[in-house]
């Protein structure tokens, strides 16, 4: 077969692997109903000040503005949650797969085989949040890496986009220029003569990376009084650093020990910590040996601890997936340096005296495995999504206009004495109303500010509250309301109304979640019973 034809059967392989990568989540978001984390996102850029956009949310939600800034337009222009999350998230994951399809230096096999990972095909791709741009900024960063010394500025640009995407791009992309740095260091064995060798062009951009870096670090720096940081966690910081080192590469490709919540309560037994670890090892071996080869030890290395450490402070299942983007990341990195052979993967077996044609037959039915297990998991998650609502807010929304009407008075329930911290299925359902509808939000504002409430904060919402009178309707995710009636200094004066399952899937795992409104007993005979 001619180059030319080689290449021309590439490029095609390419453009039908990416067209199924970006049609296939295309046609699952249209199935798939926003839940908070992503309605969360859509109230602010539609209903946030600029100023609170930029200065004050980012210290509450752990991410750059970035994200809000691409929702904004769409959203005060009138469109719908679901299609303004779709067009942002479909614009960032397209990008990302046709840089991984047209610019990454993978065989076709390969190219064909990163973007059946469940993170890429489902978490990344189907639930709208700041992941697939930062995977986008990653893989721009591994495609201008080798060449940061002649072209600085893509390379740069590149890192600072990754800045502005997550905390999690601030420390990797810190992570990687400490490398470069460090790597010239010992190998000069001087600061000063490691200095030297950076170009100084590339030497001027890592100024500028570090300015930016810092400021954008200083704007989402947790606020005291936020959420995330007064949150009792199961185990101390230490132990999830561990974990997080542990877990990262496993779950990414192969286990599902976690559920689909904050990793510090999640529950795993000594076999799971055993056998994650196993796998992390064997993986970190093979990677190391890629990296030792290349040079490129410490640009795997550094970025990885760094970015652990950001993520052992407070990290959920679905962050570990990141995992992903780092390998990918590394290995498009190795490749461009020098092609990466199956002679190459298969050595660390070969050295322990297993024959070339056994070790490569292992590599190939583990690579089988993996693919057959993230497609499994991909397959439930797309099934179940469609099959049963990931969240029914539009549905809720819908029994509250007919039955209740638009100036009911109706307010969320709370949990962990903080009247700021409310039912999870309340965020989704101000998505289809133009203003806040509970009257218990803080400031009248319709998202989750993520602002603890202090103890006088807690007592006069409750009054508030009192000075109002009973509420028509009261929208929980538990069936439980009685300390909210006490607190309220209500009687036993609510029936439920109505009662909607709706799933969380994580992997091969749902995790049903409820939307309960009652409703004062006095209205509860005129309003149509609905209940699962």
């Amino acid at each position: 077969m001619t180059d030319t034809k080689k290449s021309s059967r590439d490029l095609m392989c390419c453009a039908l692997v990416s067209a199924l990568a970006i049609i296939l989540p295309l046609i699952e978001m249209f199935f798939h109903e926003p839940w908070y984390d992503e309605a969360q996102a859509f109230l602010i850029a539609r209903d946030a000040s600029l100023h609170d956009i930029f200065f004050v949310i980012p210290h509450y939600e752990g991410h750059p503005p970035l994200w809000h800034l691409l929702l904004l337009i769409p959203a005060r222009l009138g469109l719908s949650c679901k299609l303004t999350l779709g067009i942002a998230q479909m614009i960032t994951y397209a990008m990302a797969v046709l840089v991984l399809e047209f610019r990454s230096p993978f065989n076709k096999i390969t190219k064909m085989l990163l973007p059946c990972s469940f993170f890429f095909l489902y978490q990344f791709a189907v639930i709208s949040r700041p992941y697939a741009m930062m995977m986008l900024a990653m893989f721009l960063c591994a495609d201008t890496y080798n060449e940061r010394e002649k072209k600085p500025l893509p390379y740069i640009l590149s890192m600072i986009f990754l800045c502005l995407c997550h905390s999690y791009g601030i420390a990797f992309a810190g992570g990687l220029a400490a490398a470069d740095i460090l790597r010239r260091i010992f190998h000069e064995s001087s600061i000063l003569g490691g200095i030297r060798t950076i170009n100084k062009k590339l030497l001027i951009g890592y100024g500028i990376l570090l300015l930016s870096a810092l400021i954008i670090t200083a704007e989402i720096i947790p606020a005291k009084d936020s959420f995330a940081v007064n949150e009792e966690h199961k185990i101390g910081y230490p132990k999830m650093l561990l974990l997080c080192i542990i877990l990262m590469p496993s779950e990414t490709f192969v286990t599902s020990f976690s559920q689909n919540k904050l990793v510090a309560k999640c529950t795993f037994s000594s076999l799971d910590i055993v056998l994650a670890a196993i796998i992390a090892i064997v993986f970190f071996y093979f990677i190391i040996n890629i990296c030792r080869k290349r040079k490129i030890l410490l640009e795997f290395i550094i970025p990885y601890f760094f970015l652990v450490i950001i993520m052992a402070a407070y990290v959920h299942t679905h962050h570990l997936g990141i995992f992903l983007n780092i390998v990918i990341f590394i290995l498009w990195v190795a490749a461009k340096k020098e092609p990466i052979t199956m002679q190459e993967i298969c050595e660390p077996l070969t050295k322990i005296k297993l024959s070339p044609k056994f070790a490569e037959t292992l590599i190939k039915l583990t690579v089988v495995l993996v693919t057959s297990v993230n497609l499994y998991w991909n397959a439930y998650s797309y099934v179940t999504d469609i099959k049963q609502p990931y969240e029914v807010a539009d549905d809720a929304a819908n029994w509250i206009n007919d039955n209740l009407g638009d100036d009911a008075y109706i307010i969320s329930s709370w949990g962990n004495n903080d009247t700021n911290h409310f039912s999870s299925n309340a965020i989704p359902i101000n998505c289809f109303y133009k203003k806040n509808i509970f009257k218990n939000a803080y400031k009248n504002i319709s998202y989750s500010t993520h602002i603890k409430s202090s103890y006088d904060e807690y007592n006069a919402m409750i009054n508030k509250i009192k000075e109002l009178g009973e509420p028509d309707a009261i929208i929980s995710n538990s069936p439980l309301i009685m300390d909210i009636l006490s607190e309220l200094e209500i009687d036993n004066n609510y029936e439920m109304c109505y009662f909607q399952y709706c799933n969380r899937i994580f992997k091969a795992k749902d995790i049903k979640c409820s939307c309960i409104i009652y409703v004062r007993k006095d209205l509860a005979d005129k309003v149509e019973k609905k209940l699962a």
